[in-house]
């Protein structure tokens, strides 16, 4: 999965979700963390930094209905690569690791990643130039 369309899908989902709820692109936020109970990669939407629902991969995020090129997979093996490098950077477990995906402003729904470990922010990451696996 290319960087571009990372930040493509992430920031065109901030714009659709503003436009579905009312509100602006930094009032939506994507938190990706693994879930602590199913063990696998989970999406919440929260508006305002209020819970609204649980997102699908494949339906919700990647806005597909059948998977015949095999997207989600290979989104939720980059994302597992992720939080893997980033819980070894802070050396903690996966499970601690959470990534909030937040729009650059209120006028700019281009999509920013802060990284958090147990729900606390460390620090922004740059898709780019630290993803650039």
């Amino acid at each position: 999965m290319e960087l571009e369309k990372i930040d493509e899908t992430f920031s065109s989902k901030l714009k659709e979700f503003s436009k579905e709820y009312g509100v602006a692109y930094r009032d939506i936020q994507l938190l990706i963390f693994k879930g602590a109970q199913s063990g696998q990669i989970e999406f919440n939407l929260y508006t305002n930094k209020e819970f609204v629902k649980k997102l699908r991969l494949q339906e919700d995020i990647l806005g597909i209905r059948i998977d015949f090129l095999g997207m989600a997979q290979k989104a939720t093996m980059f994302l597992e690569l992720i939080l893997g490098a980033f819980s070894e950077e802070l050396k903690c477990d996966k499970g601690e690791i959470s990534v909030m995906v937040v729009a650059r402003s209120n006028e700019d729904a281009s999509a920013c990643l802060a990284l958090q470990k147990n729900n606390e922010f460390v620090r922004w990451v740059d898709i780019k130039a630290e993803l650039g696996i």
